[in-house]
């Protein structure tokens, strides 16, 4: 592999990186500015698309939905890469995440008045990627959902 396709495979996971660090840091902003103007992030729950959202406004008000949460914890895993041969500026990718989502469930459970919850999900990033001004982006993101499950967690600390 060159030192130029190397270097690329850095940057590449570097911007999957900032996605998930932005996401958790609630820096939606952040997140949008990873993806060309006219990006799309997607969502699938199988072969059913649950949603799309065009361009970098969509994109940052779609994020917002996440501070339902109290925090968010993305946990990146392998990442497959694969260049366009026909152009250098283009590239394909799949990302494997597991990310945290901790709530407090105020429902009544077993005499209990709130319980605090870890929504997990399994999530894969298939994402085309494009380079700008020597720079790498996002030109689609979509969110393809394996599983969910829903676990109790021990209260925040303090509490």
């Amino acid at each position: 592999m060159s030192e130029h396709r190397l270097s690329d495979r850095y940057e590449l996971r570097r911007l999957i990186e900032d996605y998930a660090h932005f996401v958790d840091s609630r820096d939606f902003t952040a997140v949008a500015d990873l993806f060309v103007p006219s990006g799309v992030l997607s969502g699938l729950d199988g072969d059913v698309v649950r949603y799309v959202r065009n361009g970098r406004d969509e994109i940052i008000a779609a994020m917002q939905g996440l501070t339902r949460y109290e925090l968010t914890s993305h946990m990146l895993g392998q990442q497959r890469i694969d260049f366009d041969a026909n152009d250098s500026d283009t590239a394909v990718g799949e990302t494997y995440c597991n990310a945290q989502h901790i709530y407090t469930d105020s429902r009544d459970t077993d005499s209990t008045p709130s319980q605090r919850r870890n929504k997990v999900m399994s999530i894969r990033y298939h994402d085309r990627y494009v380079r700008r001004e020597g720079r790498w982006f996002f030109a689609e993101r979509r969110l393809s959902f394996d599983f969910t499950e829903t676990r109790d967690v021990d209260p925040a600390p303090g509490k």
